[in-house]
């Protein structure tokens, strides 16, 4: 009778997921990425904004109201409606 050598356990395969293509263009581009979602104290938080093209202009996050999505606002509207407040915003012009 023949004796078999034992197997050697296979590793399982692991996945690890790719960075998000945004998040690599934000990184070369110095956009600051926050990824904590707490903060032991408000008074050292940087709240450094910068804009994608230096100190000027809006963050690179940021679309100005006249390029956004016409629903946004309608569904804004609404929110506050069912809170109870009046939206104060002055109506964009397109």
């Amino acid at each position: 009778m023949a004796i078999e050598a034992p197997v050697p356990a296979q590793q399982p395969a692991t996945f690890e997921r790719p960075p998000a293509f945004y998040r690599v263009w934000q990184a070369q581009e110095g956009i600051p990425i926050h990824q904590r979602f707490h903060l032991e104290s408000l008074t050292e938080a940087d709240a450094n904004v910068t804009s994608a093209g230096g100190d000027e202009g809006p963050p690179a996050n940021q679309i100005d109201y006249e390029d956004e999505d016409p629903t946004i606002r309608e569904l804004y509207v609404r929110e506050l409606a069912a809170r109870g407040v009046e939206l104060r915003m002055p109506e964009v012009q397109r």
